[in-house]
């Protein structure tokens, strides 16, 4: 069993045994299993930090150093810091069940009554605890363990999970009572806190992840192994039907994943998930899409490697066989093409995925994903174009005939495509891509770097191109929703809004008492206290008017007609949207809502709150915290990066943004009930939309730029050089392992092979361009984090500058409060309320503010206290820093769930520089302002470098031409020089090393000359010694006989001897041969010195080999056979009565080697080996001696007692005068082998 069966039985072992193993995981584990292995895990670290909690309440000195925590700095920080922050462990003091410490602001606990001695749990609006108190005295501390979050809401920042101290994985969830099955999981004590149970779908687990690797190492491996056999196809001669069955597996397998859903229903939920991507059976999933162009890859990574033996060459094939070859191939590579282009509009026009690269801190997994496909789908493209190219050369095409067949059909498809409007610069980048390849390959040149970068830069700018147009496509689509909102639609996260908090307006206390006592209340600050409190946050984007009817009380003649004409609106058709809110139809570019809400108390409507809401169109608006959007409702396009204008009879009634639209429609078309494009005559591109004779509707958006071109060009030029040369690697490592000798020494001795084999003048150019790059890195990985690092401290000190000017306007009005002013959270001051209200209104933020005690007081952002994702209570970092330390200001990052912002705070004093509260500033969506920023910059940087780089690569190009055409010009002068010729001098102006190397080189030639001349006199005396004994020799061996027999005849004549007649007819049979003897040693001396008189032409090496065994298997001691491994014929370049010649010699030396001793067996096979044609001729002989090994290949040398050694020496030069090579390998009394390589 040779080496390569046995790597095929172990590959085909290992393949069972995975798939063995992933099926037993798969039958073997239940979910019950899961569930108590991960339930298990989170008991186990939940018991670590009870163990952990315990020992340090148990320690008394730290207990009792818990009693005055809050004069003690220190150990206020250590708490905050090591606890809260390390060990995600929260620390609460109280005293007499008061509140005297928290370590934390996610949860605080007003008091600690109810809660028991030692474990318990606690069920909080934002996720469950486990408590563990001590007390002493009336003194008492309660440690909380965060187990899981939850929330009101559900978004990208709010998850409701199980900390990841306790488990990464979130397969679990807190079980209810009637849940089946379940786990308890209980307190290090023994004590039950709460159960889990398993989540209806569960991938991310420790078994699901073994299954899936099992398999796709099963898949791997079993795909090696198919590879493997298809290699022995190809071996004997089988390529296409190896190719064939190659495409076949790849074929069934991923017909069994797409119509089983193996990997999109067990795991990975996400990347095999259609509501990110899906197109169609074959394309179900980005995951799906995935795969199936690794298939691909792989596939056409086999048809490359042997794309040379698909096809046979063959000698004549007409004209019109190869226009048809061109034709298909031409056909079959704008096909592909086409389809690659639809199937990634359709990732990116179908698909929630992110793919401007404009911005990389954007992209995100699946965006990475997709990119990838990308760089193997192009990959996929050019192995395409390799393969017909090296086709072609089967049909005979030649360079000339290729680029004449090329520009006849480039001129073809030009025409074409341009009478179906369908010509786009894409394609003439594409075909330059081929032309540049076909003369690369038909050049039969080496690497070429200009080559390689310029062929990424042009896939990369094809790449960029369609890139673009597709998110332009995706835009356009998004542009019509956009008006289509804009005409009538509803806003539905509005509505969602009105739904949850009409009720509750309606019980809502001040406004009953308002009611109820009017006179008492000052109706703008409640007006204000409505707007803060329920139509803030999202709603803060609608121009909001709120009137009070009390019932029975007509007075206010504005409210009584205001409701008069909504109650009229009510009857005339508005839609109504929720139980007491409206919205007015046809009022196109804006949203009108307005609600009508009975108050009542006690069970009486006591008046009517009228609330009116009105779009603000494209107004620019405060932002909206993303952290309290929902999950079930839409995300809102970014409008601000859109202008738009709204035209009614023909006049522009209103506008918004940068972009200048004209005072008329005049210019813009007719048509009604269609979106069209107009380009604007100030730049730019508007979409317009008439949805009746009356209105015109336009949304413009400025066109992407140059820059921002430039930007997606540079980003895939950067990714498609990365992953060229981890393509390049990965080949360079695959050839090394492939006899399986996976040594580092022979990793090492590859790597200098090959990079001894690189050019100097590639070499030069790789490292002027590597140490560039390398540069550019290093200084742009500076680069960025030191900007990224300015920006965040400009930002510091810039928040500490807005926060310290709110505070002097603040203190204006606070300056006379007392230090108590804010104590009583619940003690509302209107009028300090609304200067709160207009400081963040003017300064368009979101502030907050605390009393001396760290109580929320005031805040813009209610909602966020109210549905608990956060307490009432100031960070207690903060806190730490504001009141232990006394800062004048501080600037930190908080959390709330997932979501980490920017906060600064400062004191507010009064005028006996008293702190009387703290104010606060978050910067809730400033996370995602940075990200865009650092965006920006990075992508500036990559379109830098891309830029530095290729012009580096030109730059390298010419200097290392620079540097290196001397050492060519010597290299053209050291191949051209030939002993015995004369030689030029090379002429060199400047005295430089390459001068001084020059001179000796001159001198070289000079002494060679003479040394030349010297040498060839006395090798051609000797040769004519040598050559004159030779053929003394040979003519020698036929004279002699010749004499003796001259000689008997006269003797026989002179006695008349009787039998005279019969020796003179005896011996003249003996003159005629051993003359015919002296005619061939002429014959084959003459031949030999005609060698260098070769004609080359194409010679079919099969036909010529069966043509000459005849001739010498005609007798029973010789059996000559002959194996053609490959198909048909094989044309090569030679001379073919040479050939004949050679193949008859060695034919005819086998014969004599074996002669008087047994039968002669000769085997002759042939094979192809790349662009080798291999020829074997074996024979059973004695061998050769090792003696006159070194010897047989000279002339003259012959170890038969007659000939004349030049048999030999002529095939040699024969093969050499086709550029191949020929060799032997011998055993004494086994045989010899001679072997023949000659060119394809």
């Amino acid at each position: 069993m040779n080496n390569s069966l046995k790597i095929r039985v172990l590959l085909l072992v290992l393949t069972l045994c995975f798939i063995g193993t992933a099926l037993t995981i798969h039958l073997t584990f239940r979910k019950e299993e899961i569930l108590r292995i991960e339930a298990k895990r989170i008991e186990q670290n939940l018991h670590k930090k009870e163990l952990f909690i315990k020992a340090f309440l148990k320690d008394s000195a730290s207990f009792n150093a818990l009693k005055d925590i809050q004069n003690n700095e220190k150990l206020t920080a250590h708490v905050v810091q090591y606890f809260g922050e390390k060990k995600k462990v929260l620390v609460y003091t109280y005293s007499n069940s008061e509140l005297t410490f928290w370590g934390s602001d996610k949860i605080v606990p007003q008091s600690d009554a109810g809660l028991p001695e030692g474990s318990s749990l606690i069920v909080a609006d934002n996720g469950w605890y486990e408590a563990i108190k001590r007390s002493k005295g009336g003194f008492s501390v309660v440690c909380l363990i965060p187990i899981k979050s939850k929330y009101a809401l559900k978004n990208d920042y709010l998850n409701e999970d199980f900390s990841p101290d306790l488990i990464r994985s979130q397969n679990l969830t807190i079980a209810n009572y009637d849940d089946n099955p379940v786990y308890n999981i209980r307190s290090s004590d023994g004590k039950y806190l709460f159960s889990v149970k398993l989540k209806q779908q569960t991938y991310n687990t420790l078994f699901s992840k073994l299954e899936l690797a099992m398999w796709l190492a099963a898949m791997f491996f079993a795909t090696v192994l198919m590879n493997s056999v298809c290699a022995w196809m190809a071996g004997k001669g089988k390529v296409k039907l190896s190719a064939l069955a190659f495409l076949s597996f790849f074929i069934l397998t991923r017909y069994l994943d797409l119509s089983n859903g193996l990997l999109a229903t067990h795991f990975f939920n996400e990347i095999f998930d259609p509501k990110y991507y899906a197109s169609s059976f074959v394309f179900p999933s980005l995951g799906a899409f995935l795969l199936n162009v690794i298939a691909g890859a792989w596939f056409m990574c086999y048809i490359y490697n042997y794309r040379f033996q698909l096809f046979v060459k063959r000698p004549s094939i007409n004209t019109f066989l190869k226009v048809v070859f061109f034709v298909i191939s031409s056909l079959l590579i704008y096909l592909i093409s086409s389809q690659i282009v639809q199937v990634f509009s359709g990732l990116i026009g179908n698909s929630n995925i992110q793919f401007d690269v404009t911005n990389v801190l954007k992209l995100n997994i699946f965006s990475w994903l997709g990119i990838s496909a990308l760089c193997l789908v192009i990959l996929n493209l050019y192995l395409l174009l390799e393969v017909l190219m090296a086709v072609s050369l089967s049909f005979d095409i030649h360079k000339r005939q290729w680029f004449t067949l090329s520009f006849i059909t480039l001129v073809v498809y030009s025409v074409t495509l341009l009478f179906i409007n369908e010509l786009t610069l894409s394609f003439f980048l594409f075909s330059s891509i081929i032309l540049l390849r076909a003369l690369t390959f038909f050049s039969k040149k080496d690497f070429n770097l200009v080559v390689f970068i310029t062929t990424l830069l042009l896939f990369a700018w094809i790449a960029s191109l369609n890139q673009t147009k597709f998110i332009n496509d995706k835009e356009l689509e998004t542009q019509k929703l956009i008006l289509q909102r804009l005409e009538s639609a509803d806003d539905p996260d509005a509505v969602f809004i009105f739904y949850s908090i009409e009720n509750t307006v309606a019980k809502d206390h001040y406004l009953i008492n308002y009611f109820s006592q009017p006179q008492k209340y000052n109706v703008h600050v409640l007006n204000d206290y409505i707007k803060q409190t329920y139509f803030s946050g999202y709603l803060s984007r609608y121009e909001f008017n709120i009137y009070e009817l009390k019932k029975g009380f007509t007075n206010e003649v504005k409210n009584v007609q205001k409701l008069a004409y909504y109650k009229e609106k009510v009857e005339s058709g508005s839609i109504k949207v929720s139980e007491y809110f409206y919205r007015i139809n046809n009022n196109f570019g804006s949203l009108l809502y307005f609600g009508l809400i009975p108050v009542i108390a006690d069970g009486k409507e006591v008046g009517t709150t009228l609330i009116e809401l009105t779009s603000k169109a494209f107004e620019r608006y405060a932002s909206f915290p993303e952290i309290l959007s929902n999950g079930r409702l839409n995300k809102q396009e970014n409008l601000e990066q859109y202008s738009f204008a709204l035209y009614r009879n023909g006049k522009l009634l209103n506008q918004f943004g940068d972009h200048l639209f004209p005072a008329n429609d005049r210019d813009y078309p007719k048509e009604r009930f269609q979106f069209i494009r107009v380009n604007a005559v100030n730049g730019g591109g508007e979409l317009m939309y008439r949805p009746n004779e009356h209105i015109l509707m336009v949304l413009s958006k400025d066109r992407q730029g140059l820059w921002m071109q430039l930007a997606s060009l540079s980003f895939l030029f950067l990714v498609l050089l990365v992953f060229a040369v981890t393509v390049y690697a990965s080949q360079w490592l695959i050839i090394t392992f492939k006899n399986y000798d996976f040594s580092f020494r022979t990793v090492r001795r590859s790597f200098w092979i090959t990079q001894n084999k690189i050019l100097y003048r590639t070499r030069i150019q790789a490292f002027v361009v590597s140490a560039v790059v390398i540069t550019l890195i290093i200084a742009g990985v500076i680069t960025f984090f030191s900007v990224s690092n300015q920006y965040a401290h400009q930002q510091e000190i810039n928040t500490v500058k807005r926060i310290n000017q709110m505070v002097s306007g603040l203190e204006t009005i606070t300056s006379g409060l007392e230090s108590s002013a804010f104590k009583n959270p619940e003690a509302k001051n209107p009028e300090i309320e609304k200067e709160l209200y207009n400081t963040a209104t003017s300064n368009a933020t979101d502030i907050s503010l605390y009393n001396t005690e760290g109580v929320l007081f005031y805040t813009t952002q209610s909602k966020i206290y109210d549905l608990s994702l956060t307490s009432k209570h100031m960070n207690a970092k903060a806190w730490l820093h504001m009141s232990k330390f006394r800062r004048s200001e501080y600037f930190h990052k908080e959390a709330i769930g997932n979501l980490e912002y920017p906060v600064a705070y400062a004191p507010i004093k009064n005028d006996q520089d008293e702190t009387i509260a703290y104010l606060s500033l978050p910067y809730f969506s400033d996370e995602k302002e940075f990200a865009d920023r650092i965006g920006m910059l990075l992508s500036t940087l990559i379109n830098i470098y891309a830029l530095v780089i290729v012009a580096l690569g030109l730059f390298a190009v010419f200097i290392a031409n620079r540097i290196t055409s001397p050492l060519s010009l010597v290299q053209r002068s050291l191949a051209k020089t030939s002993i015995g010729k004369t030689n030029e001098p090379i002429f060199w102006k400047r005295n430089d090393e390459i001068g001084s190397l020059i001179k000796e080189y001159n001198n070289m030639i000079a002494a060679l000359e003479i040394s030349a001349n010297r040498i060839a006199q006395s090798e051609r005396e000797s040769a004519w010694r040598e050559m004159a004994k030779q053929v003394a020799h040979e003519i020698k061996n036929p004279l002699t006989p010749l004499k003796l027999g001259v000689q008997l005849l006269e003797r026989s004549w002179k006695e008349n001897d009787p039998n005279f007649d019969q020796k003179f007819k005896r011996f003249s049979k003996s003159f005629i041969e051993q003359i015919d003897s002296l005619s061939t040693i002429a014959s084959e001396f003459s031949n030999f010195a005609k060698m260098p008189d070769t004609q080359l032409e194409d010679v079919d090496i099969i036909d010529t080999i069966e043509k000459i065994i005849p001739i010498y298997n005609n007798t029973a001691a010789v059996e000559i056979s002959f194996s053609n491994q490959g198909e048909g014929s094989v044309m090569v370049r030679g001379d073919k009565d040479q050939l004949r010649r050679s193949f008859s010699n060695l034919i005819k030396n086998a014969i004599e080697a074996k002669a008087g001793r047994g039968k002669c067996l000769i085997h002759i096979s042939v094979k192809r080996n790349k662009s080798l044609l291999i020829i074997a001729i074996k024979d059973n002989g004695n061998g050769i001696d090792e003696q006159v090994r070194d010897r047989i290949f000279q002339p003259n040398f012959t170890t038969k007692s007659s000939g004349t050694g030049l048999g030999l020496a002529f095939v040699k030069q024969t093969v050499e005068s086709m550029k191949g090579s020929i060799s032997y390998s011998t055993e004494i009394g086994k045989g010899t082998t001679f072997f023949i390589e000659i060119p394809l």
